[in-house]
């Protein structure tokens, strides 16, 4: 049961809706109700895993009970040998799930033995309820929770808007907001209302078809000309965003139709004037979580240049290696922290010499970063969609080739592909369409904060809403690219 599915769309979430507005002024109640119903998405979708998540759950509740009561007692010593424990515990549970497979693969390779690959089923949406676990141990740590019931913990890690593919939360962000008055906004269920519609359209419409040129291209990467490699790199790049994008907008709504918000994962991100930037836009709570567990505890920038540069290249490392066990997900992340080594470099150079030697201070033209920026993230995508570097590398290769140059035959809205052996339909229209939204006009977050939830406004949203489940009902829809993670 997924958010673009009919179970989901057509009796789910109306259900959910209407006993969540019901007993909306019994906390308790309304709390219990999630939970129970979060479980039951959860089964739908893989109910040999409950297991797994309720003990992880169970064990993490039981560390934080401890390290609240040693904190209280002024034992901190204590508590950090706890958190340590804990946090130990959740990245054992992610490894043996996730990666174990992966070492063993190494281990094989490096020694030249044969043990056995385990195969493992990895349990849906195990890196987001993992990392979500590990922030709350730390804030727990950190005195930043000082109270704590059982029933706010499942709830904060069960929640099912946001159980899957986030976003990443924190505890008293939440959990504060069931204790706020006035559940029945209706304000609120038209707001949530036309934010699942736009993610509904990024992931159906958008997504649906930008993955149709990736696989093409990805199915002929030997024979890609100049043009076509570009299309193939822009296609995945506008595919990861519409797709992962689309989703949040329909946790994000589904939630806000419940009154409850979670926090914004997308602002944005190919408007991004520098890599830097760009992280600052683009899954935005699993950046905040890097930044806050990761890379200030390592110092942050609070250390040598050196250090920065260490620490960052750190950072993206574990980013990397989050998004799974494969050395293309690692050289991602790799390539993204020296790139923002790069940009800081960059920076300190020109504040620091070019400046104190010349008086100005050198800054290049804002569209222009932009698109350089674009490029460089969407050509660092080819490395996290690729099955190994050689394939990575054609594509490169085959994008910056002189001689690898030809116009393909147009006809109509189509471009042929490969000696007119396929066809990439509609692509002089999505293409054009595709960079005005992304480029020229607001974002998700921003258009529903603008628009007024009168009649005229609800009328078009349904029309849209129809025509968008309709077609999602009718076709074959891929899953979210996110979800394996």
């Amino acid at each position: 049961m997924l958010f673009d599915s009919m179970e989901f769309i057509i009796y789910f979430l109306p259900i959910v809706i209407l006993l969540y507005t019901a007993i909306s002024k019994f906390d308790k109640l309304k709390k219990t109700l999630l939970i129970v119903l979060s479980l039951i998405f959860y089964c739908w979708i893989t109910p040999k895993f409950v297991q797994i998540i309720s003990v992880s759950i169970f064990v993490n509740y039981c560390f934080a009970l401890n390290i609240l009561k040693f904190n209280r007692n002024n034992k901190g010593n204590i508590s950090k040998i706890l958190t340590i424990l804990a946090v130990i515990f959740n990245i054992l549970i992610l490894c043996y799930f996730k990666y174990l497979d992966f070492f063993i693969d190494i281990i094989n390779t490096t020694f030249s033995i044969s043990l056995p690959i385990m195969k493992l089923i990895l349990p849906l949406g195990i890196s987001f309820w993992t990392f979500q676990q590990i922030s709350f141990i730390v804030d727990t740590y950190s005195k930043k929770i000082k109270d704590l019931s059982i029933l706010d913990y499942v709830l904060y890690v069960l929640y099912f808007p946001k159980l899957i593919s986030g976003p990443i939360t924190r505890f008293d962000f939440f959990i504060s907001q069931f204790n706020k008055k006035n559940n029945n906004n209706f304000e609120y269920l038209t707001l949530g209302f036309y934010l699942f519609t736009i993610g509904l359209l990024k992931k159906v419409f958008f997504a649906q078809w930008f993955s149709q040129y990736v696989t093409q291209g990805y199915n002929n990467i030997g024979s890609l000309s100049i043009i076509e490699s570009w299309i193939l790199i822009f296609s995945f790049a506008f595919q990861i965003y519409f797709d992962f994008s689309g989703y949040t907008d329909m946790a994000i709504g589904v939630s806000k139709m419940l009154n409850i918000d979670l926090p914004i994962n997308f602002n944005s991100p190919y408007k991004a004037t520098s890599l830097q930037d760009f992280w600052r836009r683009w899954h935005i709570t699993l950046s905040l979580f890097l930044r806050d567990y990761v890379y200030i505890p390592l110092g942050g920038s609070r250390c040598s240049d050196f250090r920065i540069y260490l620490n960052l290249l750190i950072t993206f490392l574990i980013c990397g290696i989050w998004h799974g066990p494969s050395f293309m997900y690692i050289a991602w992340g790799m390539l993204n922290g020296f790139g923002i080594c790069v940009n800081r470099i960059w920076k300190n150079i020109s504040n620091k010499y070019i400046e104190r030697l010349t008086g100005y201070q050198i800054s290049l033209y804002r569209n222009f970063c932009i698109i350089i920026t674009f490029i460089t993230v969407s050509i660092l995508w080819v490395f996290f969609n690729s099955n190994n570097f050689d394939d990575a590398f054609k594509i490169i290769n085959a994008a910056f080739c002189p001689t690898n140059f030809y116009i393909p035959k147009i006809s109509h809205l189509n471009i042929y592909f490969a000696n007119n052996r396929d066809i990439y339909n509609n692509i002089l229209l999505i293409f054009p369409l595709a960079f005005t939204i992304l480029f020229l006009i607001k974002n998700s977050n921003e258009i529903v904060k603008s628009i007024k939830p009168n009649l005229v406004n609800r009328i078009i949203f349904g029309l849209v809403f129809y025509i968008t489940i309709f077609t999602a009902f009718t076709s074959k829809m891929q899953e979210f690219i996110y979800f394996k993670f």
